[in-house]
């Protein structure tokens, strides 16, 4: 499930389908074609383009209408990410491809250091971003290529992370230096200097509040971290394994893990202080949110964990059910 200003997209039984983000409605939907047909979920949406998994390999739909607008059965689609203006990367773990959103077409192929595997691929700030696991898995090398042509700008050796991030002044990885303990580290995306580094700190992959300049990340705890200087704006404890969360004008919107069942936590975004709480609905089975929430105009989307989906009002900086 993935969102932009006016919608939010998500897989279905059959294919894809765009929901309003202030009412819920459906607005188009996009059945699968063939045996393969569209299966999901929804990779990014790059402008008015939503790019999909369609049988294995990546399509891309028209935001506005479902209409499909291009389809390449050789392109892979393994870590993919979509960058706004007009930034389409995909990985197959031995290259990194650039597409030209609205066609399809390739620009440009940079091939990966031979051993490993390619475990995360971000973009942002005129990079493109290659996290491999280097064989043996002891550490991971992060290269960045100019989001240009392709060129190798650095390459920068890390303990072994799960992610990486760029934001609009650093890129950030979830590892130190090799030898060193778990935590974050910001480079320049320049030179790949380190800048800043932040020990004893591990979260799942963070969401980017791009006005802020500010990652937001939980695990044991939930964290905001600006992303210039490194600098630790809240820590919030929220008494459970916490995981995927999605971050909205004033909110942040955690998934609970561990309990089961687990709870939907509300937090303010510049404070970190705790708002409301959604519990499930206690007649479900298995009970509980799974997966990463999205934030629409004006409805928070999640997951229950039996595959249904729950739409909440959050103009009001509470939760209120809305029927879908």
């Amino acid at each position: 499930m993935t969102a932009d200003a006016n919608r939010v997209y998500l897989s279905t039984p059959g294919g894809v389908a765009a929901l309003d983000g202030a009412t819920g409605e459906t607005i188009w939907e996009a059945p699968g074609t063939g045996t393969a047909g569209l299966v999901g979920p929804p990779y990014a949406v790059v402008g008015d383009i939503v790019i999909v998994d369609r049988g294995g390999a990546l399509a891309g739909l028209r935001a506005t209408s479902g209409e499909l607008l291009w389809n390449r059965e050789d392109t892979p689609t393994g870590a993919l990410i979509g960058s706004e203006p007009d930034g389409l990367y995909a990985t197959d773990g031995e290259t990194v491809v650039s597409y030209d959103p609205l066609t399809g077409t390739p620009r440009w192929s940079a091939p990966l250091e031979p051993g490993g595997t390619t475990i995360g691929l971000s973009a942002g700030a005129e990079l493109v971003c290659a996290l491999r696991l280097v064989s043996p898995p002891t550490h991971s090398r992060l290269t960045c290529f100019a989001r240009s042509d392709g060129s190798v700008l650095w390459s920068h050796f890390v303990n072994p992370p799960p992610w990486v991030a760029i934001t609009a002044t650093r890129v950030v990885v979830a590892g130190l230096d090799p030898g060193e303990g778990p935590g974050w580290m910001g480079l320049d995306p320049l030179t790949g200097e380190t800048i800043w580094k932040i020990a004893d700190l591990s979260t799942e992959p963070p969401v980017l509040s791009d006005p802020r300049d500010v990652l937001y990340g939980c695990r044991g705890e939930c964290v905001a971290v600006r992303g210039s200087d490194g600098d630790v704006l809240w820590r919030t404890d929220l008494g459970e394994e916490a995981g995927p969360v999605a971050v909205g004008e004033n909110s942040v919107f955690v998934v609970g893990s561990r309990d089961d069942p687990g709870s939907l936590h509300v937090l303010d975004a510049t404070t970190g202080s705790f708002r409301t709480q959604v519990l499930p609905d206690a007649s479900e089975e298995p009970g509980g949110f799974c997966g990463a929430p999205a934030v629409g105009a004006d409805l928070l989307f999640a997951f229950g964990c039996r595959g249904n989906l729950h739409a909440y009002r959050i103009s009001s900086l509470e939760l209120f059910p809305v029927p879908l």
